[in-house]
């Protein structure tokens, strides 16, 4: 089941694990029980275990890195940092 963001117009952003088939109906506000819409959330990246970090967190040193060591852009330009 996913963790939604979610927010509030009086308490502002709160997260609610919610079946996918529920995803696009409003939750309840923890503190004033109202409904609150989902709100965008930036993807999360990693494993698990506590070391996702947010999708552009990355610098242009990490692409570039990547780019060398095979991964990166697609562009076919080796070493390419888009």
């Amino acid at each position: 089941m996913p963790l939604y963001t979610y927010d509030c117009s009086d308490h502002g952003v709160f997260k609610d694990w919610s079946p996918m088939s529920e995803s696009d109906r409003p939750r309840a506000c923890p503190a004033c029980a109202m409904p609150a819409r989902r709100a965008l959330a930036r993807p999360m990246l990693g494993k698990g275990g506590g070391q996702e970090r947010p999708a552009f967190a990355c610098d242009v040193g990490d692409r570039a890195g990547s780019a060398r060591s095979g991964g990166g852009c697609a562009c076919g330009a080796g070493g390419c940092v888009h």
